[in-house]
């Protein structure tokens, strides 16, 4: 119960005994004050008395009124009670200065410059207007021009009660001391954060103080819990407060293992030196044990430069714990870029929800390595988890490829392969191609070593490239066998190696069949006395025109001249073709001598 409860319940507790007619409550609007409302400035030792009262209170039969002042200007010496206005009244508590002198115990909100009233009467009075205690004070620094006199009603240390368990809503009109000047003052505001923290641990708020009024002084600040259980330390407990500026000071809120699960109300009070104080109130509601786990699923991502990794955000609850949690992702990296499916996940008691976290890195050069923070922080609790995600590349390898895997070839036939190797994701170093052995093919690269680098450069005389090329020539025996043979590439760089298979197909060669290449055959035709079959047909038909006209001719000479004369006369057409014209068959023959 609050202190504002317990003095509510003792207010009522006089009622019991008093016969009432039910009246609805009543929250009229009615005035407390300080009269005078000014006091003019007086000497060291000067006396002075001020008057609390009400004004338009429609419903009234108690009070619990705390009334502040600056302790270094003036102090309070006694409190009146005034039952002109309420009748016969019982009080019960009266602090001044944190001095109990009637009741059990003064309450938080007591200390130095305080005057704190509390009574009731026995019956309820209505169209309420009068005073209800007069505060003697003694002057303690007369060369001070200045003291508030504060009536609190907004941290709720001034209640009016009406008879019924309900309060009066009321304004309050401040007195001053000395000069109309108006006094240094401050605002203290909590940010607004957490408002429930799980038993055993701890809980941090800020608050926010601001100075008003020319003030430049020491704020002690005090903190309290309602009922009581929890611990709280400052790091800052006296802030120095300037006109027009802020400072931010953080309240722990510690709870222990055995701490009551419930709410409390946490009272902080901020008091000046020389100028009044102020006090405001949060709710906290301390839970049972209860706790999340953040997990990233995989940690690492292996991803190109300028390519895609996907991982999952997985958040599990612990204990029945259960919460609205915040996902966020920070990276420190230029050019990586981040994406959530989602960033605000409902975690249920014993569940578990996982979100979708995409990853895009740019384009690189150079070998790289990203961390990325990604985080969850419970919405009403301060509870938060930090994972760290890695990016880096896959590891360094080689890109090998040919330019075929089949080839068919005869015995005797040649070909050649082409081979190509890469340097992927920053790899570097020397490359060597080799091939294993087949019977009956020789085998021989263009260039057996080849330098990769993911940059071109050339160092040291040797020219590093990202990417380089050889050839494979390849070429049968005429006795290979034929069907099929597996020819199989490698390249290989220290533990690093890649190979493909490449079939080779013998077919069966041809009768007279020469050696041709794989990539442009033409079929071969058989030979005729060395000669292809179209020149050797064609010689024949010429010659056989030939005897066809010698025969003609020699039907029509005289039968005389004999097959001697026919011989010489045929002879230097079919055995001196070089000769001119006029030696032809035609012209005269050439005598020859005997």
């Amino acid at each position: 119960m609050t202190p504002y409860g317990r003095r509510l319940s003792l207010l009522l507790v006089l009622l019991v005994i008093t016969p009432l007619t039910y009246v609805p409550p009543v929250h009229a609007a009615g005035t407390v004050s300080i009269s005078p409302s000014s006091v003019p400035l007086a000497n060291t030792g000067d006396t002075f008395i001020l008057t609390v009262r009400v004004d338009n209170i429609l419903r009234m039969n108690g009070w619990d009124v705390m009334v502040q002042t600056n302790s270094t200007v003036i102090t309070a010496t006694s409190v009146s009670i005034d039952t002109s206005t309420l009748g016969s009244t019982s009080e019960l508590q009266q602090c001044i200065n944190g001095n109990l002198i009637i009741g059990n115990k003064c309450s938080p909100g007591d200390g130095p410059g305080v005057v704190h009233s509390s009574a009731a009467s026995l019956g309820v009075r209505s169209n309420v207007n009068g005073p209800l205690f007069t505060i003697t004070y003694s002057v303690l620094n007369g060369a001070y021009p200045y003291s508030y006199v504060h009536l609190p009603v907004e941290s709720q240390e001034v209640v009016i009660t009406d008879g019924t368990n309900a309060t009066v809503t009321v304004a309050t009109t401040d007195g001053a001391y000395g000069s109309q000047t108006p006094s240094p003052d401050f605002t203290i505001n909590p940010v607004p954060g957490a408002s429930a923290v799980v038993q055993g641990k701890s809980l941090n708020t800020t608050f926010i103080l601001t100075g008003n009024n020319g003030i430049a002084d020491t704020v002690a600040l005090d903190a309290s819990s309602d009922p009581s259980g929890l611990s709280f330390t400052w790091n800052d407990s006296t802030p120095v407060v300037v006109e027009g500026a802020s400072v931010a000071v953080m309240l722990t809120i510690i709870t222990s293992g055995s701490t009551p699960t419930t709410q409390y109300t946490i009272k902080v009070t901020g008091t000046p030196t020389m100028s009044r104080y102020h006090t405001v109130r949060l709710p906290i509601t301390v839970q049972p044990p209860g706790d999340y786990i953040l997990t990233v699923s995989p940690s690492q991502l292996l991803i190109h430069a300028g390519d895609t990794g996907q991982t999952t955000v997985i958040i599990s609850s612990e204990r029945g714990f259960s919460d609205t949690i915040k996902l966020g992702v920070r990276s420190d990296a230029v050019g990586v870029s981040v994406s959530l499916n989602t960033t605000t996940i409902t975690l249920h008691p014993g569940g578990s929800v996982g979100a979708n976290l995409i990853v895009n890195t740019p384009p690189a050069n150079i070998t790289f390595l990203y961390t990325l923070y990604v985080s969850a922080n419970a919405t009403h609790y301060q509870l938060s988890q930090v994972r760290d995600l890695y990016i880096k590349p896959p590891v360094p390898d080689i890109g090998f490829s040919v330019s075929s895997l089949k080839l068919t070839l005869k015995p005797g036939d040649s070909a050649a392969l082409y081979v190509r190797l890469t340097s992927n994701d920053y790899f570097k170093g020397f490359s060597y191609l080799v091939a294993t052995s087949i019977s009956g093919v020789k085998l021989s690269y263009s260039n057996s070593t080849i330098p990769l680098s993911y940059y071109n450069e050339t160092f040291s005389g040797i020219h590093w490239v990202t990417a380089g090329n050889s050839t494979l020539f390849l070429s049968t025996d005429a006795s290979i066998p034929t069907g099929e043979h597996s020819l199989v590439l490698a390249v290989l760089s220290g533990s690093l190696s890649h190979s493909l298979t490449v079939t080779i197909t013998i077919s069966p060669s041809q009768s007279g069949t020469t050696g041709s290449s794989a990539s442009a055959r033409t079929p071969v035709q058989k030979l005729i006395l060395g000669l292809q079959p179209v020149a050797y047909f064609g010689i024949i038909g010429v010659l056989a025109t030939m005897l066809g006209v010698a025969a003609v001719l020699e039907l029509r000479r005289p039968r005389s001249s004999g097959r001697r004369a026919f011989l010489e006369d045929s002879q230097p057409a079919l055995y001196n073709p070089s000769k001119s014209a006029e030696d032809s068959p035609e012209g005269k023959p050439e005598e020859k001598k005997e």
